[in-house]
């Protein structure tokens, strides 16, 4: 079989929606600690989790090939575009926070899709139950603390990367719902596989509810700024996609909604803010 442009262009294309979606996140952890937003830092920081990503998605394991189709794709183009959006990013950061900052997310991604192996012993991120996803939720919320570190004070800095953690270690879930029979087949056991997805679901919903009862706390302990618009839409937005792919093996739509929802935050409160003062001027 001969290589699939369209395959590339489907690999290149692939993570734009999780990419775009992390500058955004990049951005309301900006607003809920109550600094203006740094927008070169956003960027970079977007094409951080593109590269990441990408690289993911290039090099691929056992469970990601029994989980989706097998295409044959030409690898070098994604590898050079991993390269260039990689030092893309440690260039425009500069010294806020350091370039180095990139080598963090890079090398756990690696270590997470292909592991290091040294003679009869392997070390895999991948492996034991609920690792995989713990590991992604700590890389991007100690990431994007990083970033946010040179604006932050330390207790608010600390409590919005918690947020994304928990956010994030949520997201991951989700898509175990989806890989099971992949995952099953290759031994990697995720909490759906062991627990069952009506516990698993269960659980969710609770740390879901958890973890943003404790961000509106902290609201009113004035610790955090308070973001009605982003905060009710992580609510409402968080509750429905658990509910809506917990039990669902579609993956309509699934990149879209679960990836994109900071991108969707914010511009619905950009909308918000734009119609509150299109009334006041009308008043």
């Amino acid at each position: 079989m001969g290589v699939s442009i369209k395959a590339t262009l489907r690999l290149l294309s692939s993570s734009l929606i999780v990419a775009v979606s992390g500058g955004f996140k990049l951005y309301v952890a900006f607003l809920l600690v109550g600094v203006e937003p740094d927008k070169s830092s956003c960027l970079a920081f977007s094409l951080l989790v593109y590269s990441v990503y990408t690289l993911d998605r290039t090099l691929k394991c056992e469970e990601d090939i029994a989980n989706h189709k097998r295409e044959n794709v030409k690898r070098s183009p994604a590898l050079l575009l991993i390269c260039i959006t990689l030092l893309t990013s440690a260039l425009i950061i500069k010294d806020k926070p350091s370039p180095v900052v990139v080598a963090l997310p890079i090398t756990i991604g690696y270590m997470y899709t292909k592991g290091l192996t040294i003679g009869k012993r392997s070390l895999r991120l991948k492996q034991g139950l609920g690792i995989k996803n713990f590991i992604v939720a700590f890389t991007w919320a100690a990431t994007l603390a990083i970033f946010l570190h040179p604006w932050a004070e330390i207790l608010p800095l600390l409590l919005v990367s918690t947020f994304f953690f928990l956010k994030s270690f949520v997201n991951t879930v989700i898509y175990d719902y989806r890989d099971t029979k992949g995952d099953a087949s290759t031994g990697l056991e995720t909490l759906p596989i062991y627990l069952g997805e009506k516990k698993t679901t269960v659980i969710l919903d609770v740390l879901h509810s958890i973890m943003h009862l404790g961000l509106i706390g902290i609201v009113f302990a004035g610790i955090i700024k308070f973001e009605p618009v982003i905060i009710v839409f992580s609510v409402v937005y968080g509750f429905t996609y658990i509910w809506l792919y917990a039990n669902s093996r579609s993956v309509s739509f699934r990149d879209v909604l679960v990836d994109g929802e900071w991108t969707i935050a914010v511009l619905l409160r950009s909308l918000t803010i734009q119609l509150l003062r299109s009334a006041s001027h009308s008043i």
